[in-house]
């Protein structure tokens, strides 16, 4: 199973899914105000602790650049590293994953489903148009 996290200033989220329950479904989530927390690994413990289920792997979308497997977070006083997210989880290095928020949000373009998607300016697009998009 992955337990997977969108971490921010001002929220941290974390849900756990199964390959068998697919991306739209998580097993368990949670919600917390980042800052209650001194780091990531405290939370991602206590969620872990209270759902009681196993994970083999781990991804975490955090607002600042990562680099090297490190991250500074943008909003809060922070540094992320993947060797220490790994060793705190009981999780092989390979199987944790750090990206940038922003990444986070390109890569789920592929798998929205059409109610995922609100049309704000209804147009016709090329057949061989390009996906983007725009963070504020």
């Amino acid at each position: 199973m992955l337990i997977a996290g969108d971490i921010g200033g001002t929220k941290t989220e974390l849900a756990i899914f199964s390959n068998e329950s697919g991306p739209h479904s998580s097993l368990a989530q949670v919600k917390v105000h980042s800052a209650d927390y001194p780091n990531l690994e405290a939370i991602v413990k206590e969620f872990l602790a209270k759902v009681d289920k196993p994970v083999d792997r781990a991804c975490f979308a955090v607002a600042g650049p990562v680099i090297g497997g490190r991250v500074k977070t943008t909003n809060l006083p922070w540094m992320i590293e993947d060797i220490s997210l790994a060793r705190e989880l009981n999780l092989n290095l390979k199987s944790v994953f750090l990206i940038n928020d922003l990444e986070a949000i390109a890569r789920a373009v592929q798998i929205l489903r059409p109610s995922d998607v609100i049309t704000i300016n209804p147009v016709v697009a090329p057949e061989t148009s390009a996906v983007a998009g725009q963070a504020a």
